[in-house]
Parts: C-alpha cells; sequence; structure tokens
C-alpha cells in the first residue's frame, strides 16, 4: 500500500512534535508532491 506523506506530517516528525506519526515505519513505501522540499523549508 502507498502511503502519501504530507510535508507538514514530516515536519511534526522530524521536530519531534505530536502527531508526527510515531508508527510511521508501518507505513509505506511513502509518495509525496515534487514540491515537499521547497514546502518544508518555508
Amino acid at each position: 500500500m502507498l502511503a502519501y506523506l504530507d510535508s507538514s506530517v514530516l515536519l511534526k516528525r522530524i521536530l519531534h512534535e505530536p502527531g508526527g506519526l510515531d508508527g510511521i515505519s508501518e507505513f509505506g513505501p511513502f509518495i509525496s508532491s515534487t514540491l515537499i522540499e521547497i514546502e518544508c523549508f518555508r
């Protein structure tokens, strides 16, 4: 099953904030927008 990775979820995971999908390793492979890098840097 493919899982879409949104920039807000990615940032929550990186910054160790609540709602960052603690069980994220159960999902995958991931797909995302080609703009995810730009969205995260903004």
